[in-house]
């Protein structure tokens, strides 16, 4: 049996905390089984913490302080320089100007990575380098491959790391030369990889590959019948303007009174209090609305929740996404779904199928018109639902399945 090839993943928080627990957990036991797999991730070990993976080399990064003639260094670099000029053709001055400090503040960032990665591929023996998002790692991956011309580095890019739209200065640093020097480019959804081959055309096409992250199955109880006077909604992410959460307590306010719904949300951030607050307003003469906001959850508490709220429906009113994980895990065990028309979430919530689809901006109204639109579905037109999207489940978002096809592809680079 020939040698297995060394793999250094490259992650912000996983396997130590939250950040990544919920979607990289199967990836990462099929790569420690198929490669000799090495860790570098981002930051301190803080948070709720897991044991670390037994005989799997981890190391951890940070970022230093900027100094200004560091700065000034990165013009050297060319790629530096040729993503200075396309970000300047375009935007207002005062945009062109973010962009330019920002350009170089990635840039330095990577370089102060670089030493560290350098030593990393040396001692390890490492032959792949996969940034499990597109950050300033991946550029200092791509560096690397003068020094190492055995290297072959793929990238992963998620939502954030993606959109320019989801950035303060509409652009994503160096995604030019990324796309041309990247072995290979995976996207968590169709539309994403998509919106990258639209945006940087300079990419080679084959080089890009939808891979679903998916899920493991949340492990549930057998449910009782459902109440049928009563719908159990809930809905889990950050609360953070994206994505507009305060628009399900809306939409709540708006629905008939003979409509009796029960709302559990799941998450924290940094709207969390005020959205507690406005939900409040809305909702505190309401009386056939129940709510309750759970705040941040581990990840391996998930299945409690779930057990105790015994969910009919999931909702989420973003207005990005990449492929939500939390769809995919409500999906698992055969909840339907309410979401926006954006990212790739029209690839899990198929209208009428899986679930119903809202505009990218949908109003109040709209959103409790879907609400009713399953409430008043027969009890057999929901069992079709909840088969439909079980099935989706696994055909497509499960996480062992796409991981096995992942591994695939990364051994034959």
């Amino acid at each position: 049996m020939s040698e297995q090839k060394g793999v250094l993943l490259v992650t912000q928080g996983f396997p130590f905390g939250e950040s990544e627990r919920s979607f990289l957990g199967e990836e990462f036991d099929q790569l420690q089984s198929c490669f000799k797999t090495t860790v570098l991730a981002y930051g301190k070990s803080d948070g709720l913490l897991y044991p670390a993976p037994e005989k799997v080399p981890l190391y951890r990064y940070e970022f230093a302080g900027i100094q200004p003639f560091s700065l000034l260094r990165q013009f050297i670099r060319p790629e530096v320089r040729s993503d200075i000029r396309a970000a300047c053709k375009t935007g207002s001055a005062k945009t062109r100007m973010i962009r330019f400090g920002k350009i170089l503040s990635y840039s330095l960032r990577a370089e102060q990575l670089e030493a560290q990665m350098h030593e990393i591929v040396e001692e390890e023996n490492i032959e792949i380098i996969y940034t499990y998002w597109c950050t300033q790692a991946t550029i200092t991956a791509l560096r690397l491959k003068k020094k190492f011309p055995r290297l072959k580095v793929v990238t992963r890019l998620h939502g954030y790391d993606l959109y320019i739209e989801r950035t303060e200065m509409a652009w994503q640093v160096m995604r030019g030369f990324v796309a041309q020097r990247c072995d290979r480019l995976f996207f968590v959804c169709d539309a994403g990889r998509e919106y990258f081959c639209e945006h940087w055309p300079m990419v080679e096409l084959h080089k890009c590959t939808a891979a679903y992250l998916g899920t493991r199955a949340l492990q549930v109880d057998r449910w009782g019948t459902p109440d049928k006077n009563r719908l159990a909604i809930i809905s889990c992410s950050n609360i953070i303007p994206l994505k507009r959460v305060a628009l399900i307590a809306e939409a709540l306010a708006v629905l008939p009174e003979e409509i009796q719904v029960t709302w559990n949300h799941i998450g924290g951030g940094e709207l969390y209090n005020s959205t507690i607050e406005y939900t409040t307003r809305l909702l505190h003469t309401k009386s056939n609305i129940q709510w309750k906001f759970w705040g941040r959850i581990a990840n391996n508490k998930l299945e409690e929740i779930y057990n105790r709220v015994e969910p009919q429906l999931f909702i989420t009113t973003s207005s990005s996404e990449g492929l939500p994980v939390s769809i995919q895990e409500a999906f698992s065990i055969g909840i339907p779904a309410i979401g926006t028309a954006v990212g790739g979430n029209s690839e899990l919530i198929q209208n009428g199928v899986t679930g119903f689809l809202l505009t990218p901006d949908p109003s109040p109204q709209e959103v409790a018109d879907q609400i009713v639109r399953f409430y008043k579905l027969s009890f057999e037109q929901k069992a079709d639902m909840q088969n439909a999207v079980k099935k989706l489940w696994q055909e497509k978002c499960n996480s062992k399945k796409n991981a096995d096809i992942l591994m695939k592809i990364l051994k034959k680079l």
